[in-house]
């Protein structure tokens, strides 16, 4: 199968809230919002999502942005792979294409980046140098490494 890692289109956030949906029950609003926020000149930081697909499916996706204090660190977010395509190797590649495309982002060479996630995903972003900084009392955790 074909496939495309490309920048987020608008007619891609239905499939896109649908697999957050499925995958954890996500706020439908917020996604939304920070799906749209790419696409709105007037908000004052937006952030970059990027996709993979095959034909017109989404299969997997992630995005980025500037902390609104601190422009050396970025945050990243909404790292998800479709359910019937867990466990082939697409959340590795959307995540690799997602630290290339902030590489070219960043403006220093001392970068920052920060995301939250649960147990379940410790393991994964470890492969990726993701240090574990705190452990939220919702048990949420926050990692960081730099890039």
């Amino acid at each position: 199968m074909p496939l495309k890692t490309r920048l987020l289109k608008k007619r891609d956030i239905p499939q896109c809230i649908e697999m957050a949906k499925y995958n954890f029950g996500g706020d439908e609003k917020a996604l939304r919002e920070d799906l749209e926020a790419m696409f709105n000149t007037e908000t004052w930081i937006q952030p970059v999502f990027y996709v993979i697909v095959s034909k017109d499916e989404i299969i997997a996706m992630a995005g980025y942005a500037p902390d609104i204090i601190d422009f050396d660190c970025f945050g990243v977010f909404w790292v998800q792979v479709k359910e019937a395509y867990k466990g082939q190797g697409y959340g590795k590649m959307i995540m690799k294409h997602l630290l290339k495309a902030i590489k070219k982002a960043r403006k220093k060479k001392d970068t920052l980046l920060m995301l939250a996630c649960d147990d379940e995903m410790l393991k994964f972003y470890k492969k990726f140098a993701f240090r574990k900084m705190l452990t939220k009392k919702d048990g949420t955790l926050i990692m960081a490494r730099n890039l």
